[in-house]
């Protein structure tokens, strides 16, 4: 099943100053007891070839294959302010 995706307003302004391309990447991060799954963001295509692409918008959104979603279903949005905003994804099902 295909994932859906959310977009909020002021990401596509935002995005259209990085490329207007966006890759989700699975990223394991790990602590003194467990390791855990989150994103990485990155403003570039990937190098590989291990991802769904959707587009949305004019915005290219390469998604890792392999990443799981709740329902299916990411959103994506703007977190920060001035020269310290970034993009942030919510949805990913870590268990």
């Amino acid at each position: 099943m295909p994932v859906t995706v959310t977009v909020e307003n002021e990401v596509n302004q935002f995005m259209e100053k990085k490329g207007n391309t966006l890759t989700i990447s699975r990223a394991d991060v790990k602590s003194c007891c467990f390791v855990y799954e989150d994103t990485e963001i990155n403003y570039k295509p990937p190098k590989g070839s291990n991802y769904d692409f959707i587009e949305q918008n004019g915005l290219s959104i390469y998604v890792e294959k392999g990443m799981y979603f709740k329902d299916n279903h990411l959103t994506i949005g703007l977190s920060g302010m001035g020269p310290f905003k970034t993009v942030y994804v919510e949805g990913l099902d870590r268990f």
